[in-house]
């Protein structure tokens, strides 16, 4: 019936191990690199919900103001009160996201054997997309790694027949579906294919689904605010993103190899998804040529776990699909899609591992590279904006008297603890400081009553010539002259120009 892989021998389980340690420690390192990244957009709203609040007062927040259930944000409340910093509150995500790349070598051994199970490690430690998530505050790392890791429970339970695992797979599905309602789809997959595959274990199949019911019962008198907030979400996706051949195959292609944020084009660019293809193509010639020649593969997966995969891989985009037929709503962003990511790494490695030698290292060789390649332009060059660094230079030139003008706040980046710029500044700058969005020519016009400088803080779109949203009148244009200026490249470029007196 599947399930089980092909027993190894001691050393090279050994090996094994110390491979998928080298594989998880690359991709920390990665991830690491990537935390430099200032807190933007989303994060700003959740960083106000959980910073100097009680835990009551930040649950009601959630339950009332936000979209998704609790465990994210109780994780990240907590990770706020060690100390100071805006970015304290992505060491769930960090933590979650190093974790899934262990999680996928064991499911996929499990599934596969050794070799699927490491190569699979290997597309997550590099995927530019899991990446980038790794490092966002809010809960989608955490909700895959908590899908991927009851998967595999669900998998050692269906062998073992142990109540402990059971017990802990049934847990692990209800942390999962409060850390993200994405995870449902998912969870019904587990549940329909376990059903099917393995119906002599209906009963603690079924038994099993009480904690993620439970879960859902406990948190039922706020889901009907949070859909209510979620049908707005819904209905502004629509907008920028609805349904139709084109969205649904940018978010797909987003996922698979490149960022949620940007083009393919971009990121991985050419050369990245030329190599990602052109290892995925070898693979799949040679797996065409051996069964011409009656070849067996090296490390042959049971029907059943490739059809457990192919559910995981394709309920999320089924869950995403049905909500964006309802009129004027869409759950078409890349975002959506991160629980199928790992099981379509683990069918991706299940290919290339299946071949011999010479094949998988060709080809797992060239999608690792394809992959790698949209991480090091990500971590480069597609940054969140540098507000940090932007109110780290502001500080260190700030003068009692000066002002500071902020153009940042874009639709959606403003939570009420102040701008992704006020979080970071410190507190004679941050004091001074006029969000053009609220102030409008005021901002311009506090500045005009002081001796001191002003500092302009914003984002520039490629080929302009200024931020967006600056146009000061005419007084303030003829009073000031610009004297300093720095710049920080990322998704959108992050500009911070300082104006003296004429």
């Amino acid at each position: 019936m599947g399930v089980t892989a092909q027993p190894v021998s001691r050393w090279r389980t050994r090996n094994w191990r110390v491979s998928v340690t080298a594989v998880t420690l690359a991709g920390a390192i990665a991830r690491l690199v990537g935390d430099r990244d200032s807190i933007a957009w989303d994060e700003v709203y959740l960083y106000s919900w959980v910073h100097g609040k009680g835990f009551g007062q930040m649950m009601h927040l959630v339950a009332v103001k936000e979209k998704t259930p609790p465990l994210g944000f109780v994780l990240a409340w907590i990770s706020d009160q060690l100390g100071s910093s805006p970015s304290l509150i992505r060491i769930p995500s960090l933590i979650a996201g190093v974790a899934l790349i262990p999680l996928v070598a064991a499911l996929g051994r499990r599934l596969g054997g050794q070799r699927t199970g490491l190569v699979a490690a290997l597309l997550v430690a590099v995927s530019p997309f899991l990446v980038f998530y790794s490092v966002e505050a809010r809960s989608y790392s955490l909700t895959v790694a908590l899908c991927t890791a009851s998967t595999l429970l669900l998998v050692r339970a269906l062998k073992d027949g142990r109540r402990a695992d059971w017990a802990a797979y049934s847990l692990l599905a209800a942390l999962a579906l409060m850390s993200h309602y994405t995870a449902f789809a998912v969870l019904a997959g587990q549940a329909l294919w376990a059903l099917a595959a393995f119906p002599r274990n209906r009963k603690s199949i079924l038994l099993s689904q009480a904690g993620p019911v439970l879960a859902a019962v406990i948190w039922l008198p706020w889901l009907k605010q949070q859909v209510d907030n979620s049908s707005d979400e819904l209905h502004r996706i629509a907008a920028i993103s609805p349904l139709d051949f084109g969205n649904v195959s940018a978010i797909i292609g987003h996922s698979l190899v490149g960022h949620p944020l940007t083009s393919i084009a971009r990121l991985p660019g050419q050369w990245g998804l030329g190599l990602v293809l052109v290892g995925v193509a070898i693979a799949a010639v040679a797996l065409v040529v051996d069964r011409v020649r009656g070849r067996a593969p090296r490390e042959p997966m049971g029907r059943p776990n490739i059809w457990l995969l192919v559910v995981l891989a394709l309920a999320p985009l089924a869950l995403a699909l049905g909500v964006s037929l309802q009129p004027g709503q869409s759950m078409l962003l890349a975002r959506n899609l991160i629980t199928a990511v790992p099981a379509a790494a683990l069918l991706v490695a299940t290919l290339l591992a299946s071949r011999g030698k010479a094949v998988l290292l060709i080809s797992a060789g060239l999608v690792t590279t394809g992959l790698a390649l949209g991480t090091v332009i990500e971590l480069r060059d597609v940054q969140r904006p540098a507000t940090g660094a932007a109110a780290d230079a502001i500080a260190s030139r700030w003068k009692p008297g000066d002002r500071v003008i902020d153009l940042c706040c874009l639709s959606g980046g403003d939570g009420p603890l102040g701008t992704a710029l006020a979080l970071q500044l410190t507190k004679g700058p941050r004091a001074s400081l006029t969000v053009l969005s609220r102030g409008g020519d005021s901002a311009y016009a506090a500045s005009l009553k002081t001796n001191g400088r002003v500092f302009i803080v914003g984002y520039q779109l490629p080929r302009a010539s200024a931020p967006i949203f600056y146009a000061p009148p005419k007084a303030w244009a003829t009073r000031f002259h610009r004297t300093w200026a720095r710049e920080w490249p990322g998704l959108v470029k992050t500009v911070a120009w300082e104006f003296s007196q004429r």
